[in-house]
């Protein structure tokens, strides 16, 4: 039995010698199939083969051919590689080579950070929060992005408060400036979005919310601040269009020992969102979300600290502050 190290390098060969040598019929390539191929050849390491491979030995069962009979009749002995002689699936799996290397190049030798918290609103707040939760979180951020015109922020957060701490809410966040010229205010691009479970297991999603406008990211004491105002639309039922302002500030202490950090976002949006819960109201909610948090390094990336969440009129209709800390640690890579 071929062991799947060598059938990876055997792998990564034959596509890079197909690779090479273009369309097999002999057609000469477009531009845009030798890009594809100069990529393929980029991601095509032995780590990233390795994991196709042993994907393809342990499910064969996805791409609905006989690997035995194939072996017999063809006399080639890694009948993974039908990719490379099946048009619509060679097609598929290069589109699949071109993602992962994007992905690879948006990740690699970048900072980032996990952040793991467990959350205490049921012991502030029992009457609201049915229980206390963790939360883990996944954080990238590039201060200046390839194309050297802003930043890029990518944040996935998910609450485990489901049944036996099982996930009950993912969210997601995307946001993106870009700048073309000469005075520092920035072209704002974001997103946001996710989607949960019930207590009772009914599913809901997070409305979709779009923005874009302008941010004005500064320095003052050693500071980093950063004002952005945006307009928004909330992609509910009956959709809401709105202003959305957010304030953003990072500082560190003691040789970055300690540092503290945190944003706080203003919008409005409509009250009634063209759903049975609040199809009865009418005008336009002020709603405000903030997190700031404080993170003692103790050893190389890793951190302890804590994060307070402050909500209003976006947990609840009713017009009050909502404050629930965390306990948490953050590895940052």
């Amino acid at each position: 039995m071929t062991s799947p190290v060598y059938s990876s390098i055997l792998l990564e060969r034959s596509l890079l010698s197909v690779s090479e040598r273009g369309d097999v019929s002999g057609k000469p390539k477009h531009f845009w199939q030798a890009s594809l191929n100069r990529l393929m050849k980029i991601a095509l390491s032995r780590s990233f083969i390795f994991l196709i491979n042993n994907f393809l030995i342990a499910f064969p069962q996805v791409f609905h051919f006989n690997s035995g009979a194939f072996r017999r009749n063809s006399g080639f002995h890694y009948p993974w590689l039908i990719f490379l002689h099946h048009k619509q699936l060679k097609r598929k799996f290069m589109k699949f080579l071109v993602f992962s290397a994007f992905l690879t190049f948006s990740l690699s030798g970048l900072s980032q950070n996990l952040q793991l918290h467990y959350d205490f609103r049921h012991t502030i707040d029992p009457k609201l929060n049915s229980k206390n939760f963790p939360t883990f979180s996944f954080e990238y951020f590039k201060d200046v992005d390839t194309m050297s015109t802003g930043s890029f922020l990518l944040k996935l957060q998910s609450d485990l408060k489901g049944k036996n701490n099982n996930m009950g809410q993912i969210f997601v966040q995307v946001s993106q400036s870009l700048r073309f010229w000469d005075p520092k205010v920035y072209l704002s691009l974001n997103y946001s979005g996710g989607l949960g479970v019930t207590p009772i297991s009914s599913g809901f999603y997070i409305s979709n919310s779009y923005g874009a406008g302008v941010s004005f990211p500064f320095q003052w004491k050693g500071a980093w601040f950063s004002a952005n105002l945006i307009f928004r639309y909330n992609a509910f039922e009956e959709p809401s269009y709105d202003p959305q302002f957010t304030f953003y500030y990072g500082s560190g202490f003691n040789d970055y020992k300690v540092f503290t950090s945190g944003s706080f976002v203003f919008w409005t949006e409509n009250r009634n969102q063209g759903n049975d819960y609040t199809k009865n109201l009418s005008g336009k909610k002020f709603t405000f979300f903030g997190d700031p948090q404080i993170w003692i390094r103790i050893k190389n990336g890793f951190s302890v600290g804590s994060r307070v969440n402050i909500y209003y009129h976006l947990l609840s209709e009713n017009n009050q502050i909502q404050l629930y800390p965390t306990l948490g640690t953050k590895y940052q890579f």
